[in-house]
């Protein structure tokens, strides 16, 4: 095994797309590199490195995104877009992983990403970005590759199966049943057709807040890519422009 020369506490700013990130190296007793990522007082991506270059994979441990990830913040300047910073940061993060430590090769998750609605009730990213683009968030955006690929595709077809079923009610039970005490659901009837598919219905409504459809995942997808496990692959990382990368003295 070649250990890789690291010692104590490393500490890089990242600039990429107008927006600067802090980036901490932490040298776990020459095991393992722990990679943090995010605002000063903020660990919003987590990466662990085995010290051993053999071992071409890493693993993204959390992924927890807010405005205080990005150093500057409260720069008035920056328009945040929640999606697209989310896409920056772990670029940026893979990036530079992969510039200091080039052995690796592919980044492992798991997918256990939420959206917290305006009710404060929680989806899963993964089965809203299926539902609604027919691949999850990470295929979209990361090009990543589910680590069984046999389970994802069950889970898939299954989930297709759902969306396809009519929903055999009339507009009033519908929205009785799953719009009641929902303000601003009335606005709703007219995408509303008895019989029409799940996901006819969903893709009528996606632009709006979670909580208009989040009943409808609870009660008719009963399948969940949530929890499965992917891979990205360095080489299908595309970014506009390289990020520029400045050692932090303290």
């Amino acid at each position: 095994m070649t250990k890789i020369k690291f010692n104590g506490i490393n500490k890089y700013i990242i600039e990429y797309n107008l927006k600067s990130y802090l980036f901490t190296i932490v040298n776990d007793r020459n095991k393992y590199y722990t990679i943090y990522v995010g605002g000063k007082n903020n660990k919003c991506i987590t990466i662990i490195v085995e010290n051993n270059i053999k071992n071409i994979f890493a693993t993204i441990q959390d992924i927890n995104y807010n405005k205080k990830c990005i150093l500057d913040y409260k720069n008035k300047k920056h328009i945040f877009e929640k999606n697209r910073d989310m896409v920056d940061l772990i670029k940026c993060s893979i990036t530079l992983t992969y510039n200091i430590f080039q052995h690796i090769k592919f980044f492992t998750l798991t997918d256990n990403t939420t959206i917290t609605c305006k009710n404060n009730e929680k989806i899963y990213l993964s089965d809203f970005y299926y539902c609604k683009y027919g691949k999850t968030w990470y295929e979209k955006n990361f090009n990543a590759l589910p680590f069984n690929i046999d389970t994802v595709n069950k889970i898939k077809k299954n989930i297709d199966i759902e969306l396809s079923h009519p929903l055999e009610i009339t507009s009033n039970k519908f929205f009785k049943n799953y719009y009641k005490n929902i303000n601003g659901s009335n606005n709703l009837r007219n995408n509303y057709v008895k019989n029409m598919s799940l996901k006819s219905f969903l893709h009528k409504i996606f632009n709006r807040d979670c909580i208009y459809y989040y009943k409808l995942f609870k009660n008719f997808i009963k399948n969940t890519l949530y929890g499965t496990d992917w891979i990205i692959d360095i080489n299908n990382i595309k970014i506009n422009k390289e990020p520029n990368i400045y050692t932090l003295n303290e």
